[in-house]
This record gives structure tokens, sequence and C-alpha cells, in this order.
């Protein structure tokens, strides 16, 4: 089992992607 520290970061590095993929919809749309 991995440990709570290590859930806690795959949470972060998911919510960094989700930010950035949806900075990039947003400029797509704006086109």
């Amino acid at each position: 089992m991995s440990s709570l520290k290590e859930e806690l970061a795959s949470l972060v590095r998911l919510s960094m992607i989700e930010r950035r993929l949806e900075r990039l919809a947003e400029r797509r749309s704006k086109h």
C-alpha cells in the first residue's frame, strides 16, 4: 500500500495537470 504522503503528492500532481489543461482549453476556445 502507498503511504498517505504518496497519495497526497499524486493528487497534487493531478490537480496541477488539470489546471494546465483548463488553461489550454480556454486558449483554444478563444481562437
